[in-house]
């Protein structure tokens, strides 16, 4: 498994190969500890990107078509920039220089789901589609609702509104 430190570093990806970045980090949150009206500064590991280490070495090991990578977002920030990695752990699948498929969290049945889906030889669309006309229905897009949105708005805000409350409060 190499570890891609930099942008120069993507062109040991295979071109014709499927290719899987694994984007993690060692530090997840610095956040600062108040103990006492002291603010000490902490560090959280991730611990889903330590939880699914073993078991993506597992997967380099099974699948020997596939090449694989793994990225520290902290020490290649321009590379998780290029991949616009959000979250940690995220693994990019890259075919023929192009993404074909993201998962997002320490997900390994969606890890092995998309390895198997990309590294055979099969073409890149695998499924029904639809004919002009025929209705189809609603699109299987993973946008969140109106309503959803909002709810978590009002929580944040409430959330929000608490801590402000305490802080004012113990001053």
């Amino acid at each position: 498994m190499i570890e891609i430190k930099s942008l120069n570093d993507l062109s040991s990806l295979h071109s014709t190969q499927l290719n899987v970045i694994d984007f993690y980090a060692d530090v997840m949150v610095r956040a600062w500890l108040c103990f006492f009206r002291l603010l000490i500064p902490t560090q959280t590991r991730c611990g889903p990107c330590h939880a699914i280490a073993p078991r993506y070495k597992a997967l380099s090991e099974q699948y020997k078509d596939t090449h694989f990578f793994k990225c520290n977002v902290d020490a290649a920030k321009d590379v998780a920039a290029k991949y616009r990695v959000s979250a940690m752990p995220t693994f990019v699948f890259i075919k023929g220089g192009q993404v074909v498929d993201t998962v997002k969290g320490a997900n390994a049945a969606g890890i092995e789901a998309a390895i198997k889906k990309h590294a055979s030889g099969s073409s890149s669309f695998s499924g029904k589609g639809q004919t002009l006309g025929s209705g189809g229905g609603k699109s299987s897009g993973s946008t969140a609702s109106s309503s959803e949105f909002n709810s978590h708005l009002y929580i944040g805000l409430a959330l929000l509104t608490a801590y402000a409350g305490l802080w004012y409060f113990n001053m």
